[in-house]
């Protein structure tokens, strides 16, 4: 997969793309599972994980999305982005068939 282009921030910089987040039952963000830089992609990765990705309790997720790196800032903030590309790095997200 190829590396998202990144966006400099003040801080940092946040990797351009899709966002493919989940919610689940009692939870009280979104997380972030995957990155990919083509919706299609992303589309496809957000169906998996809302098939396949319970939680640590087994449950599965009660919401899935999809934001581009450009909404997911204007919508929730740069905080929230630097934090979903954090869930990112720190393997929030696993390998999902």
């Amino acid at each position: 997969m190829e590396r998202p282009h990144e966006r400099p921030v003040k801080g940092g910089a946040i990797p351009e793309g899709y966002y493919v987040q989940v919610r689940y039952p009692q939870g009280h963000r979104w997380v972030t599972v995957a990155l990919s830089e083509g919706r299609r992609d992303a589309a496809s990765l957000a169906a998996d994980a809302y098939r396949h990705l319970p939680d640590a309790r087994g449950f599965p997720p009660v919401g899935v999305r999809l934001l581009s790196a450009t909404n997911l800032r204007g919508e929730d903030g740069l905080a929230v982005a630097i934090r979903a590309a954090g869930d990112i790095l720190r393997g929030r997200g696993r390998p999902f068939p």
